[in-house]
């Protein structure tokens, strides 16, 4: 598989592609990247960084959203709101949840153009309502996984999402700080040089696009609002 067309993959997966050994933030110096734009009336900046964690990088993108936490996290986990704005996604199907602790794990498939071999992820995301922080704060974690259920195929590629992590803190009822971090080997014949090049515009793609499905409804994550508001 030659490089472009691997390339060519990855760019159309930055929207949904993340383990830390700790479940927290990592913590060690970012490169600032600059600051970008989302195209908005808003006029809403997003500060770029990066830090080396191993032969992937490590992305973070920073920016302030008009929108609730139940809001945002509601576009982040339902399934069919997914669908509309996380190119490619063939089939995601909601494989185990727990209200108790607001986890869950999904299986997605990627339904790539020959001769680009389909990608696959097997995923456990976790929702963590912090506590000792200034404001109301809320943490998502992704990562792969594996699950018997869901073994390897031959007719895809097994991505490896190492670490996809969201942080959302209160500004007032419907502003919010959104934090995003991630750190992906998509698998496959991509070096690692190309990864690195290339997923540094996640952040940038992933928040433009949270913003604009946002601002389609007014839908909210019941669980964590509840949560929230006790």
């Amino acid at each position: 598989m030659f490089f472009g067309t691997e390339i060519s993959f990855f760019c159309c997966n930055l929207y949904v592609n993340p383990l830390n050994i700790n479940y927290m933030s990592i913590q060690s110096s970012w490169k600032s990247l600059g600051s970008h734009a989302i195209p908005s009336p808003e006029q809403i900046e997003v500060a770029l960084n990066s830090q080396v964690t191993g032969d992937v990088s490590t992305y973070q993108g920073v920016t302030q959203l008009p929108f609730s936490i139940p809001r945002l996290a509601f576009i982040l986990e339902d399934i069919e709101t997914r669908k509309k704005w996380v190119s490619r996604l063939a089939e995601e199907i909601l494989v185990a949840k727990n209200e108790e602790d607001f986890s869950f794990v999904t299986y997605e498939h990627y339904d790539m153009q020959w001769p680009v071999s389909d990608r696959e992820y097997v995923l456990e995301g976790k929702w963590t309502i912090l506590e000792d922080t200034p404001t109301t704060a809320v943490s998502l974690l992704v990562h792969s996984i594996e699950r018997d259920e869901y073994p390897l195929r031959k007719d895809r590629v097994r991505g490896d999402l190492k670490r996809l992590y969201y942080l959302f803190e209160r500004i007032s009822t419907n502003e919010t700080k959104v934090t995003v971090e991630i750190q992906v080997d998509p698998e496959g014949d991509l070096p690692n040089f190309f990864v690195n090049m290339i997923q540094k515009n996640w952040p940038i793609n992933t928040l433009t696009a949270l913003y604009n499905e946002s601002k389609k409804g007014e839908q909210e994550h019941d669980l964590l609002k509840k949560a929230l508001n006790k």
